[in-house]
Parts: structure tokens; sequence; C-alpha cells
């Protein structure tokens, strides 16, 4: 029989540095690169090379992710916790809950409707643990039927719980790759204004380049962070 409890799962928050991996072996090209087997083209040609991975892990932009990131899953954790006590509630009962504990402000009406859902669900839970506490042999028909539908009930709160689960995991999954893209936009655009100013062709990623006799890593993290 199904016990009206359930494991709590935590939702990770990933780190965006990870992320940083979107920009491996990427190279910017700055304005337009003719290359001819000219030494006159070849010495147009001016090389560099910046560390994206630094620039991405000592940028703002990367702390203000972070926090984002951490207060987005961490809202979703609260609204995750306040959903697991209401396992006997019905898919529709669980997904509402859900969107009242994520109000930003929520109102007495809201804050009377999260309890009365609480309330529904424990008294249910109650009835559960007092039927399965029960002796077989003192269970009439009329128990029997309650018991049954009781557990399948949990039984299926448990399952939209794990459904809920995966769907915040995947919401979280999801404004990482949001922040990131943003972090890894604003950086290209810092590198081409440095480029830019320095009159440089083209810009490596320093994972992919031997050799440059320019890096503009600081050039970089000091126009972002500023």
């Amino acid at each position: 029989m199904v016990s009206p409890t359930t494991t709590t799962s935590t939702i990770k928050v990933k780190s965006l540095v990870r992320r940083a991996s979107a920009f491996a072996l990427a190279l910017l090209a700055i304005g337009t690169v003719g290359l001819s087997a000219t030494k006159s083209a070849s010495a147009d040609l001016k090389f560099a090379s910046v560390d994206l991975q630094k620039v991405f892990s000592l940028s703002k932009d990367k702390a203000t992710a972070d926090q984002d990131l951490q207060k987005f899953g961490g809202n979703l954790q609260a609204a995750f916790q306040l959903q697991q006590q209401g396992i006997m509630l019905s898919a529709t009962e669980l997904k509402s809950l859900g969107q009242l504990a994520t109000k930003t402000a929520p109102t007495d009406a809201d804050k009377a409707s999260i309890q009365a859902l609480l309330a529904k669900s424990k008294k249910d839970a109650d009835e559960l643990t007092a039927l399965q506490q029960k002796k077989e042999s003192d269970l009439t028909d009329s128990d029997k039927l309650k018991l049954s539908t009781l557990t399948a009930q949990g039984q299926a709160g448990q399952q939209s719980l794990n459904d809920i689960n995966q769907d915040y995991r995947s919401q979280l999954d999801q404004k990482s790759q949001e922040l990131n893209g943003q972090i890894s936009a604003h950086m290209k655009d810092v590198i081409a204004q440095v480029a830019a100013k320095q009159s440089i062709t083209v810009v490596f990623d320093s994972t992919v380049a031997v050799y440059t006799s320019l890096d503009i890593t600081k050039d970089v993290l000091a126009i972002l962070n500023k």
C-alpha cells in the first residue's frame, strides 16, 4: 500500500560556467578577411586571441546570471516542496498549488486557497493512514473500497509530482541556456568593439590558438566589468 509521503527531490542549480563551452573552438572574424597567397594580403591581417573561459567566468554578467538562476531555482524548489505536501491532490490541483506558490505577491485569497488545498490533501492522507493501520479482518466492504480509492489517489499524486519535478528541471535548464546566450552575445559584442578599436582582423579563442602576439583578454574584461 502506498504511504502518503514522498521523498524530497532537490532541484539543483546548474553552474553557467559549464555553458562556456558554447564558445569553445569559436573564432570571431572582424570585417572582411581576404586570405590570398600574396605577401601584401598577409601583411594586412592582424591576429589576436582572447581567453573566452576566463572572460566568461570573471565577467559581471556571469555573476548576475548566477544570482538570477539561483533565485529562479529557489522559487521552483519552494513551490515543489509545498506541492509535495499535497500528494493526495489531483494533477490539476497540484498545478494550481504550484502557481499559487510561485506568485510574487500572493493575496489573502491566494494564501487561503493554498491552505484549503493542503488541508484537503492532509484529510485524505490521514484517512488512508488510518485504513492502512486497520487489521484486514476489521475492514468493512466500504473500508476496502475507500482504501483502494485512496491508494490509487496517492499513487496518481506521486506520479504527478514526478512529472512536476521533471518540468521544473526543464524550466531551470531552459533559463540557464537563456542567460548563457545573453552573456555570450554581450561578450561577442565587446570583443568586436576591442578588435575594431585596435584594428584587429581576426580574434581566436586562446584554446585553439597555439600562439598570438596579442592577447586582448584584459581589454575585453575591462569593458565588460566597468
